[in-house]
């Protein structure tokens, strides 16, 4: 597990050098107790508030754009402007992206999968938030679809880099009939599991569709944050617990 500093994992992937991502562990820093020892960066699972500010104000990243995250397919466009005054609970949203330098896209997850993007220019980055209702709905192709739609131009999804973070792996996410239907175009992410249920890789499923998309540049997806309990928070796994933030900007220094 490649860290940056003490706050968590860096991305290996062709990224420019101006472009600063991670995507935080559990327990290396931070002020919280248990369940959410130590960097929990969740204001909404029960920790007290100032600690988690506290938490927050140790990652080196300015400007940092926090998301109410809802699993919908809702993606915001992230300014320094917005970010004079952000929402207290975050922006309503289950992705962001900006082009502006020194913006911070995250995305907070303990289970989801989190997705960063950036394109080789470094002229824009993007974080997802992906449960499996958000790679069911869209979450992807609307980030994309945003992106391209605001810049004006058509992407080029072949100068297109990505991260998938830590999340529940196949071997330990069952999903039933409700789930299963919505994944049925993705049978390579389905295996059957001990109890006839099915098991759903949601990192299998991301890779697929950025593919299908034109992306081709694509990592991570090893961590599982369900079997790798000191270093992940997993809610399925524990109920009450923390999240860890993934997170991306472009560096104007």
């Amino acid at each position: 597990m490649k860290q940056l500093s003490q706050y968590g994992i860096c991305p290996e992937w062709d990224a420019p050098s101006s472009i600063l991502a991670v995507s935080t562990t559990r327990n290396n820093v931070g002020f919280s107790n248990p369940p959410f020892d130590k960097l929990n960066l969740g204001l909404h699972v029960g920790d007290n508030k100032q600690t988690v500010l506290n938490n927050r104000q140790l990652l080196p990243f300015q400007n940092m754009g926090w998301l109410e995250q809802t699993h919908s397919t809702t993606v915001i466009e992230l300014t320094s402007s917005m970010l004079e005054s952000p929402p207290e609970m975050g922006f309503q949203a289950d992705a962001s992206f900006t082009f502006e330098p020194d913006v911070t896209c995250v995305v907070m997850t303990a289970d989801c999968l989190p997705i960063l993007l950036c394109d080789r220019n470094a002229t824009w980055v993007a974080a997802i938030h992906a449960g499996w209702k958000g790679l069911a709905n869209g979450v992807i192709e609307s980030t994309l679809e945003s992106i391209e739609k605001q810049s004006g131009f058509a992407l080029n999804k072949s100068e297109i880099s990505a991260w998938i973070g830590p999340a529940i792996g196949q071997k330990s996410y069952t999903v039933g009939a409700d789930v299963y239907h919505h994944f049925q175009d993705y049978p390579f992410a389905l295996e059957v599991g001990e109890t006839s249920k099915m098991r759903l890789g949601l990192s299998l499923v991301a890779q697929c569709k950025l593919a299908q998309l034109g992306v081709s540049d694509i990592l991570g997806g090893e961590h599982c944050t369900f079997s790798e309990p000191q270093h992940f928070f997993s809610y399925r796994r524990d109920g009450q617990t923390g999240r860890m933030a993934s997170l991306i900007s472009i560096q104007s220094n």
